[in-house]
């Protein structure tokens, strides 16, 4: 917690959870994937003992990196943004927002009849940090 080292038998509360003091970081250099063990406990001494909490890693990547001529604003953003682009199919466009370790937050499916095409996204329940635009 707070730089320390967690060791067998100490202990965090949900309360250092939610505040982010707790954070996990994978040491092994060549593994995309860990598991570790806990016992899990309440104010009102129920307990889940010897619960396995397994962790895969990915790295996000996309076949196409390329959008042209796409413009956001503003940037950064704060509740909403507004995205524009070219649609050339002049059909449904799908955007999906991606944190960065490749959890899709947001996909938006809207009908486009037009060559242009504009939306605003809601970001409101959206925590603030760096995300991916995929078309």
């Amino acid at each position: 917690m707070n730089g320390t080292v967690l060791s067998v038998g100490d202990q965090f509360n949900q309360k250092e959870l939610s505040c982010g003091l707790i954070k996990y970081t994978n040491t092994h250099v060549n593994s995309s994937s860990d598991e570790f063990k806990v016992d899990v406990t309440n104010g009102v001494n129920g307990w889940l003992p010897n619960s396995i909490i397994k962790t895969r890693f990915a790295t996000l990547s996309l076949d196409d990196t390329t959008l042209e001529e796409v413009s956001f604003w503003p940037n950064p953003a704060k509740n909403r943004f507004n995205i524009k682009m070219i649609n050339s199919d002049n059909t449904k466009v799908i955007i999906s927002l991606f944190d960065l370790q490749g959890r899709k937050i947001i996909q938006v499916f809207e009908e486009s009849k037009k060559n242009t095409f504009t939306k605003e996204i809601n970001l409101e329940n959206i925590s603030s940090g760096i995300y991916l635009v995929r078309k």
